[in-house]
């Protein structure tokens, strides 16, 4: 039986495979019950949205019948709700499909800038920041602004990166403010990343261990157990 805690979200997303897999990864919690419905339409999501009080919505970038990104700007003072934006679609990995990222992370700066209410935020997740790194130089500029002033314009990115090839955005670094680092045993690339002798990044458990460091403090924390 649901609480009158549990967490009502909303998924726009054309995929139904996908969203019965997001649906069962939220119903695995322990912690938090989670309510999940489904929409495939962008023309669907606002009637789904005043059907029941959702608190978040999670949103497709390519729908059938629109941009994600274009809709949430045209109809943002109607969502309440925290947005996070999805997309699985492959013209955001690789060199020659760069255009769709990078009108993408324009036209999420732009809505950025616009950005004035506190009910709405985006949780933008990007998989490989060494992809991102090989944008031109535009979209590199927008990227840059939304690491650095994302945040306070209720944007909030989160990028992963692979520590064996640090080298090839070695550059960016600095631009995270807060970094999360599982297990790296060599003591160079940890340094080159931001490691110290305090961090001990060698000595975590690979999978389960992590740090994450915010200025100069370090947090250990431990991945629950399923």
């Amino acid at each position: 039986m649901l609480g009158k805690d549990a967490i009502s979200v909303l998924i726009a997303d054309d995929d139904p495979e996908y969203a019965r897999f997001i649906g069962e990864i939220l119903g695995t919690s322990k912690n938090q019950q989670f309510t999940v419905a489904h929409v495939t339409h962008l023309g669907q999501i606002l009637q789904a949205l005043k059907a029941r009080k959702t608190r978040v919505l999670l949103l497709d970038i390519h729908l059938p019948d629109g941009n994600g990104l274009e809709w949430l700007r045209l109809h943002r003072a109607h969502v309440q709700a925290a947005v996070v934006i999805m997309t699985g679609n492959p013209e955001f990995d690789g060199e020659e499909v760069a255009p769709g990222a990078q009108d993408f992370l324009l036209s999420l700066a732009s809505w950025a800038h616009s950005n004035r209410s506190a009910k709405q935020s985006i949780l933008l997740l990007i998989d490989d920041l060494e992809t991102m790194a090989k944008l031109d130089f535009d979209a590199l500029q927008n990227f840059r602004w939304l690491l650095l002033r994302g945040p306070a314009r209720r944007v909030w990115p989160i990028v992963t990166m692979n520590a064996g090839r640090y080298g090839q955005v070695l550059s960016w670094i600095p631009n995270f403010r807060t970094r999360i680092f599982g297990r790296i045993e060599n003591g160079r690339v940890a340094g080159a990343l931001g490691g110290d002798n305090a961090s001990a990044l060698d000595k975590l458990e690979a999978g389960i261990q992590f740090s994450l460091r915010e200025n100069e403090n370090w947090l250990r924390f431990w991945l629950p157990s399923c």
